[in-house]
C-alpha cells in the first residue's frame, strides 16, 4: 500500500510515512518492516514499559488480496518479558482491514495519560477516550467498540479490533493482545506495552482495494490452493480436529510435555485429545479471513463446576490444551477450556501462564513454596480449581499472582531457594509445548530464537524426518529427530530464515505441518510476484529472511546479549526423559555447544560472541548496522 501510519499518544499527533518500494522488497512486510523501524528508532537500554518504546502493528504484502492463509498480522516492540526483541503474530481480520484502510503498518509512539483507543477508517484517524472501557474484559471491550462504530450485516465491513484486557492494564509481563476474543498475539508481553501506553484498543476499517499487478494469474493460484483444502486428507483431518489433534501423535512419540516437562507422556492424554473435544464440547469451527481450513475451535460448557464456557472465547488449541492439561496433570477438557477462556478474557498468554503455574506447582510439590506463600491455595498437580484461582490472581496481580505475573525467570530469581532449577525458559520466555530432548533441532532453535523460547522460528524435527521436506530451500534428505550434526544445524538455520519470510509475508504456517502443498516457497514467491509485479526468486526471499534474522540478532546484541544467552534450561540438558518412546533422551550441554559452533559458523557470526560480523552485515545490505 506504500504507507505507514504513525500515532503519537503523548503529542496526540497523527502522521503518515511513505514505504518505499526499495524497503518493501528488502524487508517484505511484517517482521522485516517492524525490525527496520524498531532497530532504527529505539535507543538501546530503554524501559520496555516506558513511553520511549514503540509498538508496530504490521500486515504482509499478500493480505487483502484474496490469497489464502494470508490474514495474519504481526505486532512488535521491545519485550517487557525478556528485555529484547519481542514479536507476536495473530490471525483474524486485522491485517485485511489495515491494508484496506491503506496502510502496511501502524506505529504507536509515546504514552497517553488517560485510557484511549485509536480509531482508523481509511484516511480518518482519531484518538478517542476509552476510560469507559478500562477494566473491561476483552470480549466486552470488542463488542462495545463494534457497537459504537456500527455493526453491519457483512462481517468483512465491520471494524477489526485489537485490544487488551485487565492483565495488560496491570502490566503483567506476559499479557497478550487479543483479537475477536479468541485470537491472541500472545507471546512476549506486548499487551503490557499497550497497557503502559494506556492504549486499550485499536479499531480499523477500510474500503480501499489492493492493486494486483497480474489479477488473472493470482486468481488461478487461489483456485488451486482453495481446491486442495477440500481434497487433501490431511487438511480435512486438521479441519475436523484442529491443532488439538496433535496430542495423540506427540504422546505416541513420547514428546507430550507433562508435569512441567518432567515426563514425555501423559496417561490421560486421550481425555484431552482433539478427537475427544470433537465428540464432546466442540460447538462449532471458525476460520480466519480468506481461509477455508477452519482450524479454530469454539467450545461450549453449560453445566458442571467449570460452566459457563462461552464459545465466543473460542476453545483450546494444542498449546493451550497441553499447557493447562498434560503440563499440569489435568485430564479434563472442561477445566482446560475454562482456563483458556479466563486467559482470553483477561488477556494472558496461555503458554507462559501454563508454564509459570507448572513451575509453582513443582516448587509446591518439592516443598520450596508453602501453602501460605501460595495464598492458601493447594497448588498440587492436577488441581484444576487451583489453576483457575492462580490465573485470576496473575491477571489481577493479587497476592502470589503478583510474583507469577513477572514471568518464570523473574519469579524464580526473586524466590531463589533452588527454584531456578525448575524454571523452563530461554532468554526469559517460557518454553512452549514441544519437547527439545526428543526434537533436538528444536532445542537449537529455542536456544537461538530471536525472541526467546519459541517453537515458531524453524521447522520441527518431525517435519524433516521424511525426504524432500523443502528442497526449494535446500532441505531434501531425511534427518533423524535426535540428530545433532552439522547437517541438522544447517536445516535449522535455513528453516529459520524461511520462517522469517513467512512472518514477513505473514502466512499461516499451521497447514504446512499437515502437508498442505500450497505453502511451498515457490508458490508463495509466485503469489508475491503476481501481486506486486516483481520478479523475485525463492533465493531472494531466503536472503531477505536471513537479513531479518541478522537485524533482530543485532537488536538483541545491542541490549547486551551474547553467546551465553543461547542456552537451554537444565531440565533439558541434564534430565533424560524418563518414560515413553523417547526415554533416555536429553540434549547435553556438550551437544548444544557443538551445535552452536556449527550454527555460528554457518551464519558467518563470531563464535566467541555469537553475533553477526561486519562482513556479514555488509553482505546482507545492513551497512547501517554496526557490528556488535
Amino acid at each position: 500500500m506504500g504507507k505507514i501510519l504513525r500515532v503519537n499518544l503523548s503529542k496526540r499527533a497523527i502522521s503518515k510515512d511513505t514505504l518505499s518500494e526499495t524497503d518493501a522488497k528488502k524487508y517484505l512486510g511484517g517482521r522485516g518492516i517492524a525490525a527496520k523501524i524498531l532497530f532504527s528508532e529505539l535507543e538501546p537500554g530503554i524501559d520496555p514499559l516506558g513511553p520511549e518504546n514503540k509498538i508496530v502493528y504490521a500486515a504482509g504484502p499478500l493480505a487483502a488480496t484474496g490469497f489464502p492463509l494470508n490474514s495474519r498480522w504481526l505486532v512488535a516492540a521491545k519485550s517487557p518479558l525478556t528485555g529484547i526483541w519481542g514479536e507476536s503474530t495473530c490471525g483474524g481480520t486485522f491485517a485485511v482491514q489495515l491494508r484496506k484502510a491503506g496502510y502496511d503498518a501502524l506505529v504507536v509512539e509515546g504514552a497517553s495519560g488517560d485510557p484511549v483507543c485509536i480509531n482508523i477508517f481509511n484516511d480518518e484517524v482519531d484518538i478517542r477516550n476509552a476510560a469507559h472501557l478500562w477494566g473491561k474484559m476483552t470480549l466486552e471491550t470488542e463488542l462495545e467498540i463494534a457497537r459504537d462504530l456500527g455493526i453491519t450485516q457483512r462481517k468483512e465491513d465491520n471494524p477489526a479490533v485489537a485490544n487488551i484486557g485487565p492483565a495488560g492494564e496491570r502490566l503483567v509481563k506476559f499479557a497478550s493482545i487479543m483479537h475477536t476474543a479468541h485470537r491472541a498475539a500472545g507471546r512476549a508481553g506486548l499487551g503490557a506495552v499497550m497497557g503502559s501506553k494506556k492504549l486499550k484498543a485499536i479499531a480499523v476499517r477500510g474500503t480501499e482495494r489492493v492493486q494486483i499487478a497480474e489479477p488473472q494469474r493470482l486468481v488461478e493460484m487461489i483456485r488451486k490452493a482453495s481446491s486442495e483444502t477440500v481434497t487433501n486428507p490431511n487438511i480435512l483431518n486438521f479441519k475436523k480436529h484442529g491443532q488439538v489433534g496433535f496430542v495423540g501423535p506427540l504422546q505416541a512419540l513420547g514428546m507430550l510435555p507433562t508435569k512441567n516437562f518432567q515426563q514425555g507422556t501423559f496417561d490421560q492424554y486421550e481425555a484431552i485429545s482433539g478427537e475427544t473435544m470433537t465428540q464432546t464440547i466442540l460447538k462449532s469451527r471458525n476460520t480466519c479471513s480468506q481461509c477455508a481450513v477452519s482450524c479454530k475451535r469454539e467450545v461450549e460448557v453449560s453445566d458442571g463446576p467449570y460452566a459457563p464456557v462461552d464459545p465466543k472465547y473460542g476453545g483450546p488449541e494444542y498449546e493451550n490444551d497441553a499447557a493447562f492439561g498434560s503440563l499440569l496433570l489435568i485430564g479434563d477438557l472442561k477445566a482446560i477450556s475454562k482456563a483458556n477462556q479466563l486467559c482470553n478474557a483477561y488477556g494472558l498468554d496461555t503458554i507462559s501462564t501454563g508454564v509459570v503455574i507448572a513451575w509453582a506447582m513443582e516448587c509446591y510439590d518439592r516443598g520450596i513454596l508453602s501453602k501460605a506463600e501460595m495464598d492458601g491455595i493447594e497448588a498440587t498437580w492436577g488441581n484444576a480449581g487451583a489453576v483457575l484461582k492462580l490465573i485470576e490472581k496473575i491477571a489481577t496481580r493479587n497476592g502470589v499472582g503478583n510474583i507469577l505475573a513477572e514471568g518464570v525467570r523473574r519469579a524464580a530469581k526473586n524466590l531463589g531457594r533452588g527454584s531456578e532449577r525448575y524454571a523452563v525458559e530461554v532468554k526469559g520466555m517460557e518454553i512452549p509445548m514441544h519437547e527439545p530432548r526428543a526434537k533436538k533441532g528444536m532445542g537449537l532453535s529455542y536456544a537461538t530464537s530471536i525472541r526467546g523460547g519459541c517453537h515458531m522460528q524453524s521447522f520441527h524435527d518431525t517435519d524433516i524426518e521424511g525426504p524432500n521436506a523443502s528442497p526449494e530451500i535446500g532441505i531434501s534428505n531425511p534427518v533423524d529427530r535426535h540428530d545433532t550434526t552439522r547437517t541438522k544445524v544447517d536445516i535449522i538455520k535455513r528453516s529459520q530464515d524461511w520462517v522469517a519470510v513467512t512472518n514477513s509475508l505473514l502466512l499461516c504456517t499451521s497447514p504446512g505441518w499437515v502437508g498442505f502443498n500450497y505453502v511451498k516457497p515457490s508458490f508463495n514467491t509466485e503469489a508475491l510476484n503476481a501481486i506486486t509485479g516483481w520478479d523475485l526468486r525463492v533465493e531472494d526471499l531466503l536472503l531477505a529472511g536471513e537479513r531479518m534474522n541478522n537485524l533482530c540478532r543485532c537488536f538483541n546484541a545491542r541490549e547486551g546479549l551474547t553467546r551465553n544467552d543461547d542456552y537451554l534450561p537444565p531440565r533439558f540438558t541434564e534430565d533424560p526423559l524418563p518414560d515413553g518412546p523417547s526415554k533416555g533422551q536429553r540434549l547435553t550441554i556438550e551437544q548444544l555447544e557443538d551445535m552452536l559452533d556449527n550454527y555460528y559458523d554457518l551464519r558467518g557470526w563470531d563464535k566467541r560472541t555469537g553475533n553477526p560480523t561486519e562482513a556479514k552485515l555488509k553482505e546482507l545490505g545492513l551497512g547501517f548496522v554496526r557490528a556488535c
